[in-house]
């Protein structure tokens, strides 16, 4: 069983990947599977797609409006026309329009993934002092290194160009991450194992040096890190670099690919909705204005400097002037772009932000039906992404346990946690601070646990374990001593004591 590593890999077979690919229809019309058949045990049909191949620049295009297709002659060409009097051609310019709607989707839903912070769930034994205390040391540890941030990044640059990845290091000591995206100039190469693991690395970029644009080749396996470069002296040869361990005990990376923009089903729909617009807007600059016409035998124009008629004469007694309407296309106009734009916002699975007809606060329930259509489909993301968190957390943890010097503390094996994403829905801060206070009177909620929400609504400090404990402590020892002055006072329930 063949396992690649950064040694018994070429550079040349470092880069090689998957392509991103569409479905597109077929060819040619015809009947489901095989057609008819009178055979009762037809034979299974594994059938064929047809797919184009866009690249990842093809993706940053079409999150950039100003590259989008309407923009391009070749979709939409400037009609030629020829001068009769002087037999030259000429171009005229058409009217172009471009929405942002890809940017609005990638931010609608990588907005629903990343607005809530991850939820950390203790999964060792959480009753005792020494796992709260790594506990709350790593939480810490996750707000220092904005770890939250580097969640932020792996997803939303995944909406945009369909891969992503946050490379961890250790330097003197201390843990850092990078972010790796197509968007920064990086083309991520992974390589897995028999069993689907990453099992080495690729990341392709090029650095400037001394004015010459130099490309670098990093390759990372389970315990090394190699650096190759491109020396165009010899023929653009790979030529090694650098090669060190790198003190993680796997692949320092976490890597996810979802393989496609997040507007990817809608992009048919915005480039009819720019066609649209473009056309709504050159109908309204050949004929919105009013035509005049002057109908009779012999017509006589006085004008101004700039052609504009003042007065119109005829000796015809039957001549006849006026204007032609144009014809009252916005109806339709205004029904095909209604339909296209509601269709992209479903093909993207976002939804319009509703026109709110009333000042008072919403529920979070009608606020999440009004979301709906995002919100089911963050709530598929966050499962989808679940393995990246992982890695996030896993990576993290050895990290943040090299950084403390307490690596044995945290080994996954022995302390043992997860984070997972709870899509993000807007709630009004009155209506959180009741259903705190609601689970809090109910025993639902320890006060620690009360604190930490309070804290990310923005109250209060946060409070480590030991405080908790001489709370605890403290409302104990009131609460008896307060038992203690109420018997003390009463001679009837002195009496019975004693006896």
């Amino acid at each position: 069983m063949f396992t690649p590593t950064a040694f018994n890999m070429t550079p040349d077979e470092v880069m090689r990947k998957k392509a991103f690919t569409r479905i597109v229809p077929a060819n040619f019309l015809a009947p489901l599977g095989n057609g008819l058949t009178e055979s009762p045990d037809p034979q299974y049909n594994e059938g064929s797609l047809l797919y184009t191949s866009p690249s990842q620049a093809d993706f940053m295009r079409e999150f950039d409006q100003n590259a989008h297709k309407i923009n391009s002659e070749a979709y939409y060409p400037n009609p030629i026309s020829k001068d009769k009097k002087t037999g030259k051609y000429y171009v005229r310019k058409l009217a172009r329009v471009t929405v942002n709607l890809p940017e609005i989707f990638a931010n609608q839903r990588t907005s629903f993934l990343t607005g809530s912070d991850t939820d950390i769930k203790l999964l060792s034994n959480g009753k005792s002092q020494s796992m709260q205390d790594r506990l709350s040391s790593f939480m810490e540890g996750w707000a220092w290194h904005d770890m939250e941030v580097a969640k932020y990044d792996l997803i939303f640059h995944n909406a945009v160009v369909g891969d992503a990845a946050i490379l961890f290091y250790l330097e003197d000591g201390k843990m850092g991450w990078k972010r790796l995206s197509y968007m920064d100039g990086d083309v991520l190469y992974p390589h897995y194992d028999f069993y689907g693991r990453l099992a080495v690395f690729g990341r392709k970029y090029i650095v400037e040096e001394n004015g010459n644009a130099v490309t670098y080749l990093d390759v990372l396996d389970k315990t090394w890190y190699m650096r190759y470069r491109m020396d165009m002296t010899k023929n653009g040869a790979w030529v090694e670099d650098d090669v060190r361990r790198h003190g993680y005990r796997r692949v320092p990376v976490a890597y996810f690919r979802y393989g496609e923009p997040f507007w990817s089903g809608a992009m048919c729909d915005v480039d009819q909705i720019e066609l649209a617009l473009s056309q709504l807007c050159e109908n309204n600059r050949q004929y919105a204005l009013r035509i005049l016409y002057a109908l009779g035998a012999e017509m006589h124009v006085e004008a101004t400097m700039d052609g504009r008629p003042m007065q119109i004469n005829s000796p015809d007694a039957n001549a006849r002037v006026g204007f032609l309407e144009p014809a009252d296309s916005s109806g339709s106009f205004e029904l095909q772009l209604r339909q296209l734009i509601k269709h992209a916002y479903q093909a993207a699975h976002c939804v319009e932000s509703p026109e709110l007809k009333s000042g008072s606060d919403m529920s979070s329930l009608t606020v999440q039906m009004l979301y709906e259509d995002v919100y089911s489909k963050s709530l598929n993301d966050s499962k989808v992404f679940q393995p990246a968190i992982n890695d996030l957390v896993e990576l993290f943890q050895w990290g943040w346990g090299i950084e403390t010097g307490k690596p044995s503390d945290y080994d996954p094996t022995v302390f043992r946690v997860k984070g997972i994403i709870h899509p993000y829905i807007m709630k009004s801060e009155n209506e959180e601070v009741n259903n705190i206070s609601i689970l809090k009177g109910a025993g639902g909620l320890p006060t620690k646990a009360v604190a930490n929400e309070a804290y990310k609504l923005g109250y209060g400090t946060p409070r480590n374990y030991e405080d908790w404990k001489q709370e605890e402590h403290d409302a104990l020892v009131a609460s008896t001593q307060q038992q203690q002055a109420q018997q003390q006072n009463n001679p009837v329930a002195s009496s019975r004591n004693a006896q």
